[in-house]
């Protein structure tokens, strides 16, 4: 087909692999790159175990024995499995180098002493779990504390084969083991920190490359990133290493025995370093004495000796560093932290204020500062009573104050008054801040809830008219029934009396607010108006009046009067025991016919309604 992508030939399509060969390779890979390091491991132990790398006392003792560092290094950064081949390589040092015989008690005895090495690795990695980075000074300790209990076993193993072979006496015997336990410890607190701490890391990266679906998390640590004025530093701080040397071992200077210039530069680049730093310079302080005195060769110079001194170097060197990593360490993780809790702070959606013991106003954010309408640096250092201007909110933060600084938590809702005239509704939050089981200062968050207690507010006014209406409904409802009924009964009634009756009654239901009532008409005579029907007990208008003395009348509408206040009053009032008193003309063909008097004991919040329910009342009579 024309434009086809070609046909691939048998020859061009590669086979998928089948799962036994994928098994096959995931099992090789790890294999692999443990033979190339057993290879590396066994070529760098066999030249550290050389007569030139190691230091021997004149009596010929070992006072520096570096293969030892390695070997613990490797067992215990990267597996205690590693322990046969140490065996192994020992085993060739001993017979390559030294001349060991192959059935003597010294080769019988010797992998125990490394047995002790592996127990102690697998101890610090699985019981004691250290990091191999030492940046704990608790990890150093275990450190030194297991290398160390595996060279006193490790002493007393090789001691032990040396004396069964009859290769040394018992007179020689404690000098030789300090010796041996000496070069072993020189070498663990040495060697050992520095390739768990700068090489071994790129090694595991290196194995876990050959692991499938597996890649290296940890890197080597270098000079990358150094400034120049670290560079200078480190240049300056070798320089101080081999000046001390030769101070030490110098022809014409190793006679003054300044040896207690060594921790110098060890804790000059301790205190500047750290563990990373100074591990590395105990390595080279180290080799740096054995290269001395292969070069120089005093004779003055006592081995043993020397090789406390390293050791004290060494263990002094570590601690120091280890102690200023972890200061490093908490530092960067205060640092950390304080970004973290500033970032928290500045990016919340709340004001938030920390105050000192004095109850000043030590941190706060931007939203806090919206509230107050005051800028940080205005607020900074004073008080928040000193910030407030209403007497009635000065006393509340008074007291709310009080309270977090006496050690309780606080939550309050408060009207601020900002310095623009305005009021918000402030819902505060506060805790006091302990330490050490005493009030250093208070943490508050405040939230602007105007927004919120305007609509609550305003939800509870809406509900509150809304039960008005549903009351006034109801009581509508009543009213209009009441109505009704006197409508029917009045065109029931036979005669006046009976609708004088009526009415009476029915009034006493229709206004139940009322205290009394009364009912009158026109008889004989349009110039009287008298009282035909009545209910209740007392009653302040004359029970006949002229018309003109009432305002309803006059009016020809309803008329409140008032006889406790100012206003007013119709002039058939009596007295002026009732507080309210409604007068409803009753019309017919617009001329007036009567009146309705209604007398009630208090004010009343339904005066339209029950004068509306007069003037229905008005047209139903």
């Amino acid at each position: 087909m024309p434009g086809s992508m070609p046909l691939q030939t048998r020859e061009h399509i590669t086979p998928p692999a089948s799962p036994e060969a994928k098994s096959r390779t995931s099992r090789l890979r790890p294999l692999l790159g443990r033979i190339i390091l057993g290879i590396c491991f066994l070529g760098a132990y066999l030249l550290l175990t050389r007569s030139g790398v190691i230091l021997e006392s004149r009596t010929g003792f070992t006072v520096w024995y570096p293969a030892n560092g390695l070997a613990f290094a490797v067992m215990l950064g990267v597996s205690p499995w590693y322990a046969p081949l140490v065996v192994i390589a020992d085993l060739l040092s001993l017979v390559m180098f030294y001349h060991q015989r192959l059935f003597s008690w010294s080769l019988a005895l010797d992998p125990l002493g490394i047995a002790a090495y592996a127990a102690a690795a697998l101890i610090l990695r699985r019981r004691w779990r250290i990091d191999f980075n030492l940046t704990h000074r608790r990890d150093v300790v275990r450190y030194a504390v297991g290398a160390l209990a595996a060279a006193a076993f490790s002493t007393a193993a090789g001691v032990g084969g040396l004396l069964a072979d009859h290769s040394l006496t018992w007179d020689q015997s404690w000098l030789s083991a300090f010796s041996w336990y000496s070069g072993d410890a020189i070498a663990l607190l040495s060697i050992g920190p520095t390739l768990l701490i700068h090489v071994l890391p790129w090694v595991r990266k290196q194995l876990s490359m050959f692991a499938p679906n597996a890649s290296g998390s940890q890197e080597l640590r270098g000079f990358a990133g150094m400034t120049v004025a670290e560079a200078l530093e480190t240049v300056a701080q070798l320089l101080a290493l081999v000046l001390v040397l030769w101070l030490m071992f110098g022809p014409s200077l190793s006679r003054l025995g300044v040896y207690y210039l060594s921790f110098l530069p060890i804790i000059w680049i301790a205190m500047r370093r750290g563990i990373a730093r100074v591990s590395i310079a105990i390595l080279l302080f180290n080799f740096g004495v054995v290269l001395a005195l292969r070069i120089f060769i005093p004779e003055s110079i006592p081995t043993v000796r020397l090789g406390t001194l390293m050791l004290s170097v060494s263990f002094t060197g570590l601690m120091v560093g280890s102690s200023v990593s972890e200061r490093d360490r908490i530092g960067d993780e205060l640092h950390q932290q304080t970004l973290h809790l500033h970032s928290l702070i500045e990016n919340s959606p709340f004001g938030i204020v920390v105050l000192d013991p004095l109850r000043r106003v030590q941190l706060c954010n931007a939203v806090f500062e919206s509230i107050f309408l005051f800028s940080a640096r205005e607020m900074s250092r004073k008080t928040l009573e000193s910030l407030l201007s209403a007497r009635h909110e000065l006393d509340q933060m008074r007291e709310l104050s009080a309270q977090v600084f006496a050690g309780q938590a606080v939550h309050e809702t408060i009207r601020h008054f900002r310095r623009d005239g305005k009021f918000i509704d402030v819902e505060i939050n506060a805790v006091p801040l302990r330490r050490e089981g005493r009030v250093e200062g208070a943490y508050a968050i405040y939230n602007d809830i105007s927004e919120r207690a305007r609509a609550q507010e305003q939800a509870e006014n809406d509900a509150a008219s809304l039960k008005r209406w549903v009351e006034e409904l109801q009581l509508r409802t009543t009213q209009m029934a009441l109505l009704n009924e006197m409508g029917d009964m009045l065109q029931c009634c036979a005669n006046t009396l009976e609708a004088r009756s009526v009415v009476s009654r029915l009034c006493r239901k229709l206004f139940a607010d009322a205290v009394s009532g009364m009912l009158f008409e026109f008889n004989s005579t349009p110039d009287v108006v008298e009282a035909t029907a009545s209910w209740g007990n007392s009653h302040i208008s004359e029970s006949s009046f002229a018309p003109p003395a009432c305002w309803a009348v006059r009016r020809g509408r309803a008329y409140w009067s008032e006889p406790a206040s100012d206003g007013i009053l119709c002039s058939h009032f009596m007295s002026q025991d009732a507080v309210a008193v409604l007068c409803v003309p009753m019309m017919a063909q617009s001329e007036v016919v009567g009146l309705l008097h209604l007398q009630y004991g208090s004010l009343l919040a339904a005066k339209d309604g029950d004068q509306q329910v007069s003037e229905k009342h008005r047209k139903s009579l």
